[in-house]
């Protein structure tokens, strides 16, 4: 006769289990195991095991456990019949037993409460709550059975284990990056994406289900709707929380929520998407940052932003709902999509800032990438709206006094200029724009478009009006009727009057690889005629913003052939009523680095051809309030450098 079975002791075997599991790097006292694969327990009894014993493992999860919701596992390792995941017994030594489990691959994700029990008389007998035997199961991107399965290795370390990373903003052609660090491992961020999910009220039996956990996160990371996680702002205005260019990762915010339940002020799409990308990597869902360079925001339902201008060329700001983002950055996990025919699994866009409401609540996705690109638009979930965000024409239209709206404008390819996200292993940027749509006027971009019209996104297929032209004659005074008459024609074509507004966030990305092959051809013959009337209420507003970070790089090249041509003509009309306002504020910033490089090549040659002209009746209204105020500064630091070499060519006279 035996002495009842009891236990002792139970041990997770984190040393053993942490390192196959790839969960080494969380910072918590707890287990932490991906579901499908096998982990260990050693279970130590009053003494050895013989025939007659009966005993199982139990997990717990939620506060209502229940088995047909697998929220209840039962764990068993003899003959008897137990619940989905696997048991068997590796090894005894006297009564210390090593117990091997093996989760399914669609178990629930959260935390679980371990017990042992064992059958005595009709009962079981359970051992008591011991929060050192709770564990953690994640999503498991190394298991084939998994939904979250992704075959490459290197993917892997990269878009699950990676906790930094680097997120693109600015614009095409003009691409900065803002370091962010995810730390997914860091003391209580596991515990803080729990409590998201638990704050959201999502039922437990549905946090095994990929494709509702990626939509519960998508709605309660913003708090639009749903008292989430971050508070948008757009406003510039931040007195009443953190701005959103003060963060640099994403653990203190969910730290934050987690400690007070109260959303976090505040965030735009960066934040958005790299807290998100914390909370799914976390939970083991391979996920990355993807950057939309010229994202449309259609809040119509089709596939055209419409611009709104008034009868002046000012935008309509209240007319107008939709608009483009110079970027926007939104998530990318990997799944597959059982629910989607063959083929569409893979990459799904899913985005936590808040735009539209998805079912409901702000959210989006998942939207599987390859029907972006085929025009799929049928397919769940938001696949219209992120087409819109990267294929949508821009349409401008300017309102008459009636109020009746006309096209005057339409560009269908400025939005979804490129799509970026990290490259695997380093901060270099990989362009993923072939992955959601195919080259611009190709016969598989217009299949794209025709089907994505079939499915109820409607184009602009307007008329546009012939530009409207003018002219100025001119002739001079005939002196005897044999003179010839010399008669002057100038043109003017209608100009939109929307630049200013709209070129601020669109030239950056445009003129740097635009205007070198365009300008040395285009500006000699048209800005002597356009300019005077057209600059002077243009470039005070746009240039001091723009040119510092543009005109460094695009001067020295486009200077030496363009101005000789162009400055006798233009500048001497121009340039007294420009310069006064303008050169006090651009110059000192800007000249120091240019002309150091420039003037020593550009003015030998130009100089002493241009100056004579022009300086006798310009210098004498400009240069007394100028050059009293920036001389004084400037030429101490740059005429020691630039005079000695360029003097010496100059006869002093």
């Amino acid at each position: 006769r035996h002495a009842p079975l009891s236990v002792e002791n139970v041990d997770m075997s984190q040393q053993i289990n942490k390192p196959k599991h790839y969960t080494t790097a969380y910072d918590t006292q707890s287990l932490v195991v991906r579901r499908g694969h096998e982990f260990m327990v050693r279970v130590t009894f009053n003494r050895e095991l013989v025939q007659q014993d009966d005993f199982q493992l139990e997990f717990l999860i939620g506060s209502n456990p229940s088995a047909n919701k697998g929220s209840l596992v039962v764990v068993t390792f003899g003959s008897r019949r137990g619940g989905p995941w696997a048991g068997r017994i590796v090894e005894m030594q006297g009564g210390s037993v090593l117990l091997s489990v093996t989760p399914s691959a669609t178990a629930i994700v959260g935390k679980y409460r371990t017990y042992v029990a064992i059958s005595v008389g009709s009962g079981m007998q359970r051992t008591k709550r011991n929060a050192a035997t709770d564990l953690y199961m994640l999503f498991n991107a190394w298991c084939p059975q998994d939904p979250v399965f992704l075959p490459d290795e290197s993917e892997r370390m990269e878009y699950v284990l990676n906790d930094t990373g680097v997120i693109y903003q600015g614009s095409m052609g003009a691409i900065v990056t803002r370091s962010w660090g995810y730390g997914q491992f860091e003391y209580g961020i596991l515990d803080a994406c729990i409590y998201i999910l638990d704050s959201s009220r999502m039922p437990i039996y549905n946090r095994g289900n990929i494709i509702k956990v990626v939509r519960k996160g998508s709605a309660m990371i913003n708090s639009q709707d749903d008292n989430g996680v971050l508070v948008g702002n757009w406003s510039n205005d931040y007195s009443m929380g953190v701005a959103p260019t003060a963060w640099t990762g994403s653990v203190t915010i969910l730290q934050q929520y987690a400690n007070t339940g109260v959303p976090v002020c505040y965030a735009q799409c960066w934040v958005y998407a790299g807290v998100f990308c914390t909370f799914l990597r976390c939970l083991g869902i391979p996920t990355r940052v993807i950057t939309n360079f010229s994202s449309a925001h259609d809040n119509t339902g089709n596939l055209k932003t419409d611009l709104i201008f008034k009868m002046d060329g000012t935008p309509d700001r209240r007319a107008t709902r939709d608009s483009i983002w110079n970027y926007h950055c939104w998530n990318e996990c990997w799944m597959v999509r059982p629910d989607l025919p063959a083929g569409y699994g893979g990459w799904q866009v899913v985005d936590s800032t808040p735009q539209e409401t998805s079912d409901g609540h702000f959210r989006c996705g998942p939207a599987p990438v390859a029907a972006i690109k085929e025009g799929n638009l049928c397919h769940p979930f938001d696949c219209g709206f992120v087409f819109a965000e990267v294929n949508s024409d821009v349409v401008f239209l300017k309102k008459d006094r009636y109020g009746t709206m006309e096209v005057f404008k339409v560009d269908k390819t400025h939005v979804g200029q490129g799509l970026f996200t990290k490259a695997l292993g380093s901060d270099q940027y990989m362009n993923v724009t072939h992955t959601y749509k195919h080259p611009e006027g190709s016969e598989a971009d217009s299949r794209t478009m025709t089907r994505a019209e079939e499915y109820g996104c409607d184009r602009d297929h307007s008329d546009i009006p012939d530009g409207e032209l003018s002219a100025d004659i001119t002739s001079e005074p005939v002196t005897h009727l044999s003179a010839i008459c010399s008669c002057l024609a100038t043109f003017h074509s209608y100009q939109p009057t929307y630049q200013p507004t709209y070129q601020p966030t669109y030239l950056p990305s445009y003129l740097p690889s635009y205007l070198p092959t365009y300008l040395p051809t285009y500006l000699p013959t048209y800005l002597p005629i356009d300019l005077p009337t057209y600059l002077p209420s243009y470039l005070p507003s746009y240039l001091p913003p723009y040119r510092p970070s543009y005109l460094p790089t695009y001067l020295p090249t486009y200077l030496p052939t363009y101005l000789p041509t162009y400055l006798p003509t233009f500048q001497p009309t121009y340039l007294p009523t420009y310069l006064p306002t303008y050169l006090p504020t651009y110059l000192p910033t800007y000249l120091p680095t240019f002309l150091p490089t420039f003037l020593p090549t550009y003015l030998p040659t130009y100089l002493p051809s241009y100056l004579p002209t022009y300086l006798p009746t310009y210098l004498p209204i400009y240069l007394p309030t100028y050059l009293s105020t920036y001389l004084p500064t400037y030429l101490p630091t740059y005429l020691p450098t630039f005079l000695p070499t360029y003097l010496s060519d100059v006869q002093l006279k």
